[in-house]
Order: C-alpha cells, then structure tokens, then sequence
C-alpha cells in the first residue's frame, strides 16, 4: 500500500477507509480505520441525559485509563453524573459535585475513543455549565496530571485556566504519557457566565 497517500497528509497510507476506500497514515486512522470526513458526515443523534445506577458498568469502561477503582465508580454515583448517547448508546460521562454555593468540581469526564473529536465532550461541558447557572455556581474547578495533554488542551479550549500547580503531587504514582512524566498536578478553573464555554472538537 506503499503507493497509495494519506488523504489528509500525503504520507504514505497504511490503511484504508472502511467506508470511502481512501488512503490513511498511522497519524489519521482511528479504531475503526475510517477517516475523518465519513465520522463528520455520519448521522448521529446525540443526547445528554442523567446517569442511572445502571450506568456504572458503562462506566467501569474507563477503570484503566481514569485509574477508577470500583470503590471510586460507587463513590461517583453519589454525585451529579451525565451521561452522552449516541443513537442511544452511552458513549461518554461527566461527574460534578457541588463544593460550596457558588463553586462546583468537575470530578471526573471520558469519552469512548471512538466517538472523541466529535463534540460529545463539548455536549457534556455544556449541560454540566447549564446546571451550574441554575444552581448558581460561578465557578467551576478541576485537577489533572501535567502527562495529560489531549485533556489540558480540550479543558483549555473550552475556557479553562490554570490557576496552581503542584509540583511533584504525583511523583509516587509514577504516571507517564506522551512521554511527559506525569508529577505536576494542574489545578484549572472556569468562570461561569454567557458564553463561557467556547467550542472544542473533543
């Protein structure tokens, strides 16, 4: 397939598009080897509901990459959770909790690696941002690793600010990804008003 190019890059393409047929490099296919313009085009009804004790085995999916233990999902669940439909299937959750009267934490959000980059993690941010305005709230806060990447890029996309870092806070724990030693924990925050969740792809 040596011959055949990416579509969206012109590299060489190592695989093709189950649905289309063009070419796609290593940088451009995803799980399902489909490109990018098939994924856009493909109808989906996505819907925003609130999570159901019956939800925690779909959120169980995540115990590896959020480093969930089950005692955490049942811990979770006495919060506020969210959970994204696609076509009615779950595809992607969001935990919140309230803190004081004016201040939330976001505890905890993923979404299923095939169905990122396609506004599902927006949809959630919104209706977690739409119940803080109605509760209130004025601020919203997270945590996270400095490993982190893809996240940090959405939350800050979507009008997150750093406020604080912890330098070492997860030295122990010894979490790598895209190869950046996780040790720094990054304290975010969002100020709730009109607008302020600005538009992500994730």
């Amino acid at each position: 397939m040596s011959e055949l190019k990416c579509k969206h890059c012109g590299e060489d393409a190592v695989f093709l598009c189950a649905r289309c047929k063009t070419g796609l490099c290593w940088n451009h296919a995803r799980l399902e080897i489909v490109c990018g313009e098939c994924r856009r085009t493909e109808k989906r009804e996505v819907a925003i509901r609130r999570g159901r004790s019956a939800d925690k085995i779909f959120v169980r999916k995540f115990r590896k990459t959020l480093l969930l233990s089950d005692d955490d999902i049942e811990e979770l669940f006495k919060n506020v959770v969210l959970i994204a439909e696609v076509n009615g299937k779950a595809v992607g959750f969001i935990v919140f909790t309230q803190q004081t009267k004016e201040e939330g934490w976001l505890n905890v959000m993923g979404v299923l690696p095939q169905y990122q980059r396609l506004g599902i993690g927006t949809g959630l941010l919104d209706a977690l941002v739409e119940i803080s305005k109605k509760r209130k709230i004025k601020k919203l806060h997270l945590t996270t690793s400095n490993e982190n990447v893809p996240g940090l890029m959405f939350y800050m996309k979507t009008g997150f600010k750093i406020v604080r870092v912890r330098r070492d806070a997860y030295r122990r724990y010894g979490i790598c990804g895209f190869g950046v030693p996780g040790y720094d924990e990054l304290k975010l925050e969002l100020m709730i008003g009109d607008g302020a969740v600005k538009k992500s792809c994730k």
